[in-house]
């Protein structure tokens, strides 16, 4: 269920921010500002799926996934569906941008566990 509740997670931020370009050039209007709360629906609903994922996934695992996810399919939208171009730099600054955030979260779980460690022998100690 955890991989599933991520996948959903991944098909609501994705969806709220197709859905956020979509609006992005329309006139304010009382249909705007529907589809603006939509998006942000769309968004709460894949924060809920996303805080589940988390309740069996690391989450130095389940946020890279994630954003990459995101990312990747973001690009394949805007370029499909917007007529956006997707250049080499972009692609590079995504896979740049993901392996500097995997290594920012596995340098936090690390201090996280050697925290708790050096805690629980402390603890003990007395």
């Amino acid at each position: 269920m955890k991989y599933l509740y991520l996948i959903l997670s991944i098909g609501f931020n994705v969806a709220s921010y197709t859905l956020y370009k979509g609006i992005s050039n329309r006139q304010s209007s009382i249909l705007w500002y529907l589809l603006l709360l939509f998006g942000l629906t769309l968004g709460g609903i894949n924060v809920i799926f996303f805080t589940k994922a988390l309740k069996g996934i690391q989450l130095n695992v389940a946020y890279p996934v994630f954003y990459g996810a995101c990312i990747l399919s973001i690009a394949l939208i805007s370029s499909f569906i917007f007529g956006e171009s997707i250049s080499f730099t972009n692609i590079a600054g995504a896979v740049m941008d993901r392996g500097r955030k995997a290594m920012e979260y596995s340098v936090m779980e690390h201090k996280k566990t050697w925290t708790h460690v050096m805690f629980e022998s402390t603890v003990l100690e007395r």
